[in-house]
């Protein structure tokens, strides 16, 4: 892996220790999106004799990094999330656009900055960045199971 890759992987994951979720735990306080990842995790791995058919590594996998966009945005529960509580994810979303990949990176062209943005919004924000008002999957995932489901028969 790409050591500037790794240490921008690990700036954002550390933010997940200072995010706290909606939920509080067993004494009152609120969880951080950390703890709730890991004990997620820790849950998978304890069950995974439960289902002998699951794949668990992708479950732990799945259960590590599904909060990855609480990092930059915060916890906003899908039963309280409005419209414009989606546009300020969207703001806070491309402006780490610009801090990830843009600021402090020299494109040399025009079309490496494109590819490096394109990649960024294809290869996380579409494809992998779990939301929760769109019942915690991805927007490429919810609008394939949306075009799935409401196939029209000719």
């Amino acid at each position: 892996m790409n050591i500037k890759k790794f240490i921008e992987i690990m700036s954002v994951a550390e933010k997940l220790k200072n995010n706290t979720r909606h939920s509080r735990t067993s004494s009152n306080r609120h969880e951080s999106v950390a703890e709730h990842s890991w004990r997620l995790s820790l849950m998978a791995y304890l069950v995974k004799d439960e289902f002998p058919d699951a794949d668990i590594n992708k479950v732990i996998l799945m259960s590590i990094i599904h909060d990855l966009g609480e990092a930059i945005t915060g916890d906003i529960p899908a039963f309280k999330k409005t419209a414009s509580d989606e546009i300020i994810e969207n703001i806070k979303v491309f402006s780490s656009l610009k801090k990830d990949v843009i600021y402090g990176t020299r494109f040399i062209t025009r079309e490496e900055a494109r590819k490096a943005i394109i990649s960024y919004i294809e290869g996380f924000y579409n494809s992998r960045r779990l939301h929760s008002t769109l019942g915690y999957k991805s927007p490429r995932e919810y609008i394939n199971d949306y075009y799935r489901s409401n196939k029209k028969v000719a």
